[in-house]
């Protein structure tokens, strides 16, 4: 687990000289790094990776869009961290567990309750009569001390990560469905090629149909645009 309360306050104090687009113009003038806002995070967070000119093809971490800091996995390459030091963003090594200050956390999870319930397990500490109620009144909320990055990256209202899990869930349990990950939505040119409709007797069109502007508006840019989301059975 990572404590990342550090990193994330330095970036809090210099958001006023932060700009997102000059970072990810910055990153992505190398040719083949996308940043590529996530639209299920509301773009809060964009995945860097190598790109092959239609979708991302492996991800080296996140960028925060409001915050100069950055979360890096172990495949990302120095070039990537030279462009981030060139444009002041923060940055360090990802981890799936991480722990904040309360406080800090705040300015990252703007619309999820923050409650520290330690309280309810260890009697040294002195009892929240307000963050029992919320919690008995069976509010959502992240715990600072250890929390997922998917709590960073699905900070928002509608649907915490285990009610968006609970969408992933199938009555066979045979079927195990998952949302597809950034580095995945190459294969979507594949599934659109195969979801091409063919009279019984007709021969299939060739394979480079998919790249007519008719059907391209399905894929081109996938995850770029508010709502695009991706789910594997």
């Amino acid at each position: 687990m990572k404590d990342v309360t550090e990193i994330f306050a330095k970036a809090v104090e210099n958001e006023s000289s932060y700009l997102y687009k000059t970072a990810a113009f910055i990153l992505e003038s190398d040719g083949d790094i996308w940043c590529l806002p996530d639209s299920d995070t509301n773009e809060k967070w964009a995945c860097i990776g190598r790109t092959n000119g239609s979708s991302i093809v492996e991800s080296y971490g996140f960028i925060c869009v409001k915050y100069p800091v950055a979360l890096l996995k172990e495949n990302c390459p120095d070039k990537v961290k030279r462009g981030l030091d060139k444009c002041g963003v923060y940055h360090t090594s990802f981890d799936e567990e991480l722990s904040c200050d309360e406080a800090v956390l705040r300015n990252y999870l703007t619309d999820v309750l923050i409650i520290d319930d330690r309280f309810l397990e260890n009697d040294s500490l002195p009892f929240d009569d307000e963050a029992f109620e919320k919690i008995t009144e069976g509010c959502r909320y992240t715990t600072p001390y250890r929390f997922a990055f998917d709590d960073l990256l699905y900070s928002y209202p509608h649907y915490t990560k285990s009610e968006l899990d609970n969408m992933l869930k199938c009555d066979d349990p045979s079927v195990t469905l998952r949302k597809a990950e950034p580095s995945e939505y190459g294969l979507l040119e594949d599934f659109l090629y195969e979801a091409i409709f063919i009279p019984e007797g007709v021969q299939p069109p060739p394979r480079d149909i998919i790249y007519k502007p008719e059907l391209q508006v399905y894929i081109e840019n996938f995850g770029r645009r508010f709502g695009d989301i991706c789910v594997f059975a």
